[in-house]
C-alpha cells in the first residue's frame, strides 16, 4: 500500500508547510498585521477592514487556525481572534518591514 504524501516528510517539514499555507495569502497577512497592531480583532471587524465577504473572511480565519497561527475565543456575538503566543514574536518579525 502506498504511503500518503504527508508521511513522506518529517514532522518539521509538514509543520513549516502548514504555516506556509497559513500565510500564503495577502489577506491572511493583513489579518495577522491587524492582530499585531491591536492585540486582537473581532471577526466582524475583518469584513469591513478587508472589504471581503463574510464567507471569505471565515475561510481565511480557518486557514490561519489550521496553521495554528491564531487562537479564537468565542464571545457571545463575535469571535475574538488573537495570535498564537507560540508564534507571536516570529510573526511580528515577519511583518516588520522597517529593516
Amino acid at each position: 500500500m502506498p504511503v500518503t504524501k504527508i508521511e513522506q516528510y518529517t514532522t518539521a517539514e509538514n509543520k513549516i508547510a502548514k504555516i506556509g499555507r497559513g500565510i500564503s495569502h495577502p489577506a491572511r497577512l493583513r489579518i495577522i498585521d491587524l492582530i499585531n497592531q491591536n492585540g486582537f480583532v473581532k471577526n466582524c471587524q475583518l469584513i469591513k477592514e478587508l472589504n471581503l465577504t463574510k464567507t471569505s473572511v471565515a475561510n481565511h480565519i480557518q486557514k490561519l487556525k489550521e496553521a495554528e497561527l491564531i487562537q479564537i475565543d468565542y464571545e457571545p456575538n463575535f469571535l475574538k481572534i488573537t495570535l498564537n503566543q507560540k508564534y507571536s514574536d516570529k510573526l511580528k518579525d515577519l511583518l516588520d518591514t522597517s529593516d
